[in-house]
């Protein structure tokens, strides 16, 4: 095997001894089934090293040759979102839910991007999804409730809030939202 970069030899490392940048295995997925968790894994590592290009490089080897895999598109919606490519976030994050209906985490990372961008309608829609699925999902609930706050709807931000509040009293920024909240709805 060669380094992708450098182009020596390299054994069985993962990183090139001679340059010292990750060393892309490539596999053939219909021969070693058994390697598929590897190059997830792999992609995973990269992922949280912040390595994303590496990442990208096997998470769509994984697609290719195993496109209804919700997982695999999750993980590269979640690339693309730490890249700010919201439009290929969400195509992947659709696909995840496509083959996996109830990925709570591809509803999550939707809601974060609907955020961002301003559209709390649809981000309101995708935390809900979350807490259909794990009601007690302490990021959405206090996603939502912030938005709902956000929106001038006091007596439902109350509620989700202290939802969070009930989970983790120590929540700085929850305790801040609940009391504004709060503070709002008395006025």
């Amino acid at each position: 095997m060669k380094c992708q970069n450098c182009g020596n030899k390299v054994k069985n490392n993962r990183y090139c001894t001679s340059c010292g940048q990750p060393v892309l295995i490539k596999l053939d997925l219909t021969t070693f089934q058994e390697e598929k968790p590897f190059l997830y894994k792999q992609a995973l590592e990269y992922y949280q090293q912040r390595q994303y290009e590496w990442a990208k490089i096997n998470l769509y080897e994984l697609i290719l040759k195993h496109s209804t895999n919700s997982n695999y598109h999750n993980l590269l919606g979640c690339v693309y979102l730490k890249q700010e490519k919201d439009n290929l976030a969400v195509l992947h994050f659709e696909r995840a839910l496509k083959y996996d209906p109830i990925s709570w985490q591809a509803y999550y990372n939707l809601g974060i991007i609907f955020t961002r961008q301003g559209d709390y309608e649809r981000a309101k829609k995708m935390f809900k999804a979350v807490l259909g699925v794990k009601e007690r999902h302490l990021s959405s609930l206090y996603n939502l409730g912030t938005i709902l706050l956000k929106e001038g709807n006091y007596p439902a931000a109350v509620t989700e809030l202290t939802k969070v509040n009930e989970i983790n009293p120590h929540h700085n920024n929850n305790l801040i939202n609940l009391n504004l909240a709060l503070k709002k709805l008395k006025d």
